[in-house]
């Protein structure tokens, strides 16, 4: 039998939304039922993202057993905002709300997570790190003793500066970076130059800077330098949400695609871009470094 652990975080599908499982958990969740609970799915759950949990077997998916659906933040430094979480009754105490949690906050692990909840699950989130408080009232529920959640983020992310240039440079020095690159020539006044000619960002935890990227305007799009994660950071989604501030920069200045080139010494990074949008393209790269092997390309086409 598969246990929690092995069960797989996902998106749930289309066909999903109009299951028994979710019309289940969605119930749970909201309380409603009949056109309210129809309401909800077909009117609430389209403008949020959604994941699942649910076993895998023989490479097939299986129906959700739990649900989780939030409010992405659309700007470095937004809540994620959990709008939705339940667990099927005969799967709860398996871990599966936590799991969710866990998955929700790697996705975005420059923001806090914010939920509301009542006494039945406020043990849930303060057995998590949740922070809380007293919450308005639910008309769903009136009379019932309402809490605000908070957790707040894996890593912050900001602006970097030119006093973040030492940092950044241990950051880059820590990873497992090919010896053939020209990453190891890269020194503190080669980081402030490009941050002078460009911007980045730092990603910090307990105040330390675990990892970084810069970016540099070139005709109408933004090209990604730089991109690097603390070895004990890794796996967090850092990256990840490194790469989403670029992409929200270059969205806001009306870019109209991002662009990333990555060293020949590199290449097992590519599937990493690839996996968040970024597909290979045959132009040169204009940063190339003289005398060394052409880069890998990639670029993201920005939504209008």
């Amino acid at each position: 039998m598969t246990g929690p652990k092995e069960r797989p975080v996902r998106p749930v599908t289309p066909d999903e939304l109009e299951g028994e499982p979710v019309h289940r958990l969605m119930h749970l969740a909201s309380g409603h039922d009949g056109e309210r609970l129809e309401r909800v799915i077909h009117d609430d759950l389209p403008d949020l993202t959604t994941l699942v949990v649910g076993n895998e077997t023989d490479g097939r998916t299986s129906q959700p057993l739990a649900l989780a659906a939030y409010r992405a933040p659309r700007a470095v430094g937004e809540d994620v905002v959990l709008e939705y979480l339940a667990v099927l009754e005969e799967h709860q105490h398996e871990g599966l709300a936590s799991r969710l949690i866990d998955a929700l906050r790697r996705r975005h692990p420059g923001s806090a997570v914010h939920a509301e909840t009542d006494d039945d699950a406020i043990g849930f989130y303060r057995r998590l790190g949740f922070g809380t408080g007293p919450g308005p009232v639910d008309p769903r529920w009136p009379g019932t003793r309402r809490y605000t959640c908070r957790l707040e983020p894996a890593a912050s992310l900001r602006p970097a500066t030119r006093a973040d240039c030492p940092a950044i440079l241990d950051v880059m020095f820590s990873t497992a970076m090919s010896r053939e690159s020209t990453w190891w020539r890269t020194t503190v006044g080669d980081l402030e130059t490009r941050l002078a000619e460009g911007s980045g960002f730092v990603a910090e935890r307990d105040g330390r800077v675990v990892g970084c990227v810069m970016h540099v305007v070139e005709g109408d799009r933004l090209v990604l330098r730089g991109l690097a994660v603390r070895p004990e950071a890794e796996g967090q989604g850092i990256g990840s949400a490194l790469v989403a501030a670029v992409e929200s920069v270059a969205a806001a200045q009306g870019r109209s695609e991002v662009l990333l080139a990555v060293s020949a010494s590199n290449l097992e990074v590519c599937d990493f871009y690839r996996c968040l949008g970024y597909a290979d393209s045959t132009e040169p790269c204009t940063h190339a470094a003289a005398g060394r092997p052409a880069p890998t390309v990639l670029v993201k086409a920005l939504a209008a």
